[in-house]
């Protein structure tokens, strides 16, 4: 939702002449991850165990802090003075009541008191946390974005994404595996079809981020 400022803030990509670049470059990225990620934790799954899936990444996770210590420029906001901290207490509070609420909804009954007390706690604590947000001199959500409409439309794009195609990374590989069988390597390669086209696709961004300057996403 919010990649539209932090990758030129994290990569310091000029805002006009290589933005479309680097989410090319990002898009790319994701794209293999998306690809790659079914089968490699198939492979690993199957030859060494689930437990893997998560041990695997603690060494990869080092070497990435250690390139990006060595390679990667700092960077900061000059004009930052302090932290949002009521900004960050309601949305981070409102949040956790919203997700759990809905972690067991199914379990307690969705009318049951305990989960309406949270859905109500969540809704309480997000509006104020939309009031917070406007008196704040630096918001850590400057909600003016949501008075652009290609900020708008880029956002619902992404919620779309993230509710259908982003879900089904994750539950196909599992009904591959109940319905039909297969060990979590060959589910992983039966991913292949569709995770490609959203590598694929996702290179082409840069020509289309040129032709979408012009066009009104919502």
């Amino acid at each position: 939702m919010f990649a539209d400022g932090t990758i030129p803030a994290a990569f310091k990509v000029p805002a006009k002449q290589e933005r479309a670049k680097a989410y090319a470059i990002w898009g790319a990225y994701v794209g293999i991850a998306i690809a790659g990620g079914p089968i490699v934790g198939g492979v690993v799954t199957g030859f060494f165990g689930w437990r893997w899936a998560f041990l695997i990444n603690l060494p990869i996770c080092i070497a990435l802090f250690i390139a990006i210590a060595a390679f990667v420029d700092e960077s900061r906001d000059h004009e930052a003075e302090r932290l949002d901290y009521a900004g960050i207490l309601t949305f981070s509070a409102g949040l956790f009541l919203l997700i759990w609420a809905l972690i067991d909804g199914n379990a307690l009954g969705w009318a049951a008191w305990p989960i309406v007390e949270r859905f109500v706690g969540a809704a309480v604590l997000l509006v104020v946390f939309l009031l917070v947000e406007l008196v704040q001199k630096r918001p850590m959500v400057d909600l003016t974005l949501f008075a652009q409409s290609t900020f708008l439309g880029s956002t619902f794009a992404m919620l779309g994404s993230g509710g259908s195609a982003q879900v089904m990374i994750f539950y196909l590989p599992l009904f591959l595996q109940n319905a039909f069988h297969l060990s979590p390597a060959k589910a992983g390669l039966a991913m292949l079809p569709f995770a490609l086209p959203m590598f694929l696709t996702r290179r082409r961004v840069q020509n289309a981020g040129y032709f979408l300057r012009r066009v009104t996403l919502l």
